[in-house]
């Protein structure tokens, strides 16, 4: 049985559920303002640390509790903020792992638009801007409308449309003000670490609109081959009317892709795996599909898997989606199949106000029987739109018949 170590943690269980039934065992390596009290109860050792990114501490902790560098079978994440530290953990315990070059470009969406370019991997045309003046010099080149979003980072937030030149001053003041005020290190690079070392921290991207439809796929990458999850479609906030940059729907299965233009995703997606050089690892890629050309536009690729995937793709399809991802962690190609049988969705609901959240109601969602499954964020969070940088209110996830009674009711 394998011997595993899972970096970050937030309760999940069932994430582990089934492998530890199969005999696994993990270790979980936490920040120590993240440590909850009862984590040994789900793993055998929990190694706490000031700061995740310090790699040199993390390494001292390991040493402290006698860890060798052959000790693990597999190190994986969930979660967005620590795909570097994973990354390079693959690295130090002599594990299948991806080039130190191609880890930054993971975190730094940037750097992974040049991995992209280098291997005409279709994408938008971009750069960094580090303050207004270069904004404004450069935003003409590529005309309007166009994007301005976070290098580091996820999600929807901070994720803003310029329409016209008068615009770009006030979006990247508020985005810079948005980004310097939060409270997550998902932007900070990893520190201390003798064979990685990471450029100097950007902020702001600057790129061209892509068009079309907004999807996303998760995929297992093994030596032995890529398995594909389903297809996820993208609704945003402003295709509901609301003029904020969030992604309000997400879900599946979809019917506005052809067999063969699925069949044309999965081979463009596969062309960014390799140029990613990754290995043993759940991706996630969301691209741009324009059904007048049939072709997609990549926007970024992520070595871990997307947002409530297990969740929705095992409420979907029926099949484990966490025990594929801990075996393709294991450089096991994932057995399972993954062919949808509900309409499965999560809807992510901003509010129109700038505030900070005092207390939600849930007692209103009782009339909506398509409701499995909610979560209210954090109460004292500051909630308003997502374009200036604030949180969501509630997620909840529906189950519905088809992919439309989804969207109306989402509505």
């Amino acid at each position: 049985m394998a011997k595993i170590l899972l970096v970050g943690y937030k309760g999940k269980k069932s994430h582990l559920t089934q492998a530890i039934e199969k005999g696994h065992s993990f270790d979980l390596l936490i920040q120590e303002n993240a440590y909850v009290q009862g984590y040994e109860e789900v793993f055998d050792q929990v190694f706490t640390v000031q700061s995740i990114v310090d790699y040199a501490e993390v390494i001292t902790a390991f040493e402290s509790g006698n860890i060798p560098n052959t000790y693990y079978d597999a190190v994986l994440t969930r979660y967005e903020e620590f795909v570097e530290i994973t990354l390079l953990l693959q690295h130090h315990f002599n594990l299948p792992h991806t080039p130190t070059d191609k880890i930054e470009a993971f975190r730094n969406k940037a750097q992974m638009k040049t991995v992209f370019m280098s291997q005409d991997i279709p994408c938008a045309q971009g750069k960094v801007v580090q303050s207004v003046t270069e904004a404004k010099e450069y935003a003409p080149t590529i005309g309007f409308p166009l994007i301005l979003k976070q290098v580091a980072g996820q999600g929807s937030s901070l994720v803003s449309e310029i329409h016209a030149p008068e615009e770009v001053e006030k979006r990247f003041m508020v985005a810079l003000k948005s980004f310097e005020r939060s409270d997550s290190f998902v932007h900070d690079s990893v520190i201390n670490c003798p064979f990685y070392n990471p450029r100097s921290k950007q902020t702001l991207l600057m790129e061209e609109m892509m068009y079309g439809q907004e999807y996303s796929i998760d995929s297992f990458v093994t030596k032995n081959g890529i398995v594909h999850t389903p297809i996820f479609q993208y609704v945003l906030a402003k295709d509901l009317g609301i003029d904020d940059s969030h992604l309000a729907i997400r879900f599946t299965p979809i019917n506005s892709l052809s067999e063969s233009d699925i069949a044309h995703v999965h081979q463009v997606v596969e062309k960014t795996i390799a140029a990613m050089e990754t290995i043993n690892v759940t991706t996630h890629a969301e691209f741009f599909f324009d059904n007048k050309t049939h072709t997609c536009k990549v926007v970024e690729i992520a070595a871990r898997t997307g947002g409530m995937r297990g969740e929705m793709i095992q409420q979907s399809t029926g099949s484990d989606f966490d025990m594929a991802v801990i075996n393709t962690a294991l450089g096991i190609t994932p057995t399972q199949t993954f062919v949808p049988k509900k309409t499965i969705g999560t809807v992510y609901i901003h509010s129109l106000k700038t505030g900070i959240l005092k207390d939600f109601d849930l007692s209103v969602l009782e009339k909506y029987p398509y409701i499995y499954h909610s979560k209210i964020y954090k109460i004292g969070n500051r909630v308003g739109l997502a374009k200036n940088g604030n949180k969501a209110i509630l997620r909840v996830i529906l189950e519905t018949d088809s992919p439309e009674e989804l969207i109306t009711i989402a509505k």
